[in-house]
């Protein structure tokens, strides 16, 4: 599904089938996405504590999770199947995941410093 964004509706497939260069779109599709997406909420740096933080985190995962099955639904109709709680839960995790690292590794810097 990832990998059809780039090649395509033909790239979609059954999913008992194998086909490595969609896979390996797909991969470097979904990396580059999430470190976009990543790196643009770690130069938000929120400033509150920790809770507040990853539920801020979060909430910008459900963000994304709009820009994704809705924003790209317009030129990548298939995505609308997915729509689901776990794909919401997913995004909601990607982003609180994506703080509570990012305050963990600013916090080492700090101590080192």
């Amino acid at each position: 599904m990832i990998g059809a964004i780039v090649l395509g509706p033909s790239a979609l497939s059954p999913a008992d089938t194998f086909d490595p260069l969609v896979v390996s779109v797909a991969i470097v599709v979904h990396l580059t996405l999430s470190v976009v997406y990543g790196t643009f909420l770690v130069c938000v740096k929120p400033a509150f504590n920790i809770v507040y933080s990853v539920l801020f985190g979060g909430l910008y995962g459900l963000m994304l999770y709009y820009i994704n099955f809705y924003g790209f639904n317009s030129f990548s109709s298939w995505f609308a199947v997915e729509r689901n709680w776990v794909t919401i839960a997913s995004h909601f995790i990607y982003g609180a995941v994506v703080v509570a690292t990012y305050r963990i590794i600013c916090a080492r810097s700090r101590r080192k410093a």
